[in-house]
């Protein structure tokens, strides 16, 4: 336990104290896979969580990708390569659907299928230029103290109303009973920072219509800030309130910081506000079959289209596939013409909606020997909106 963290804690930046509790939450019996030399010495790890996104407004169900590292004096011998690439056959061995990480070596996952899927953002907001007058309060909603035993629930089911519209939020609530640590545990996982929980309360309904949980952080002894680790906002008035409980903080931090994607709510209304884009997240197709038929689709379409899918590692997603969808829902099957060919990285970026089919076809990782209404369909089946992931793992 004790070399395990050593090694993540000089691979991450984070001192060991850090990194024990996050270990445990992780299950390291259970999750992750250690690294071993010729002598039985620990050289370093990897660690594959299983959680599910919404896409379409379905589960899909990935397997999380964390904690690869390797000992310093035997980086560069590509051992966290083969270590991903066992991790792979694993995930396919267990159904799993996807594979998601936030990459710290993007070439090296690049190389074993995983592509640019989605988006996290960060955002800062000077608490000084939100300008009460235009975020008035709507009658009958307010934002108070979260109270647990009262409000657990009604939290839950806000983040699962605002989760469900989006493509890439964890689904949090079908984590399985046995998981050391669920989704909603780690997000307040942070040894040693008092969190502040606040919901927001629509009284005409008496629903939980959004939320935040934010610390307190400085750097130095006057620059103060609210950085946020978790919100959701359900209604335009859940947004205004949030925008005033925050401004109502100015005299004791000068910013609030949270993530999300570029088409964030607060974009669209703030005076100022700065973006900087925090990660890319990256995402495998580990079972094409399952990949496809868990997502959801347009549920006014019926369609069909006849892929050519190449996976240098996976042998299970090479081929002609078919995929039909009707009413929401696909079906992928063995055959067809082969029209549209594309490699599962390129497939990765177009499932979660991150890159189109058109735009595919412009950097040469996708090519069309049908029509130019295959390419308008494949837009149409994997359009939504754009793929963020805002839970850091």
């Amino acid at each position: 336990m004790e070399s395990l963290a050593h090694i993540l804690s000089i691979s991450f930046g984070f001192p060991t104290h850090v990194m024990n509790p996050w270990m445990r939450s992780i299950g390291v019996s259970k999750h992750f896979r250690l690294l071993m030399d010729g002598a039985s010495q620990l050289v370093g790890s990897v660690a594959v969580v299983p959680m599910a996104h919404y896409f379409g407004k379905r589960s899909v169900s990935t397997g999380a990708i964390t904690a690869v590292s390797v000992a310093p004096h035997l980086r560069g011998k590509k051992i966290a390569k083969t270590a991903m690439l066992h991790a792979i056959e694993e995930m396919a061995k267990r159904d799993f659907a996807l594979s998601t990480l936030y990459p710290t070596a993007p070439a090296v996952y690049r190389g074993i299928g995983y592509a640019n899927a989605a988006a996290r953002c960060s955002f800062s907001i000077a608490l000084s230029s939100i300008p009460s007058a235009v975020f008035l309060p709507f009658p009958g909603v307010h934002v108070r103290p979260f109270v647990p035993a009262q409000d657990e629930g009604g939290v839950r089911n806000a983040y699962k109303r605002w989760a469900v519209h989006q493509n890439g939020p964890f689904v949090r609530e079908e984590q399985a009973q046995e998981e050391f640590c669920t989704v909603w545990d780690r997000t307040f996982l942070i040894p040693g920072e008092p969190l502040q929980r606040y919901v927001v309360v629509d009284e005409s309904i008496q629903e939980i219509v959004g939320y935040t949980t934010y610390a307190l952080r400085r750097k130095g002894l006057a620059n103060l800030w609210l950085q946020v680790t978790d919100q959701v906002i359900c209604t335009p008035a859940a947004g205004n309130c949030l925008l005033n409980f925050y401004a109502s903080n100015k005299s004791m931090a000068s910013e609030v910081r949270f993530f999300g994607n570029l088409q964030h709510p607060f974009l669209s209304v703030l005076p100022e506000l700065k973006v900087e884009l925090g990660y890319l997240v990256h995402v495998r197709i580990i079972s094409l079959k399952r990949a496809l038929e868990q997502r959801g689709y347009p549920s006014s379409l019926t369609a069909e289209v006849h892929l050519t899918v190449s996976d240098a590692i996976v042998p299970d997603n090479n081929g002609s596939f078919i995929l039909r969808v009707s009413n929401g829902v696909g079906a992928l099957e063995k055959g067809g013409r082969g029209d549209v060919i594309l490699d599962v990285s390129a497939l990765a970026s177009l499932y979660t909606g991150y890159l189109s089919a058109s735009q595919l076809l412009f950097d040469a990782r996708l090519s069309n020997r049908g029509d130019e209404d295959c390419i308008v369909l494949l837009d149409t089946l994997f359009a939504g909106p754009a793929p963020t992931l805002t839970d850091f793992f």
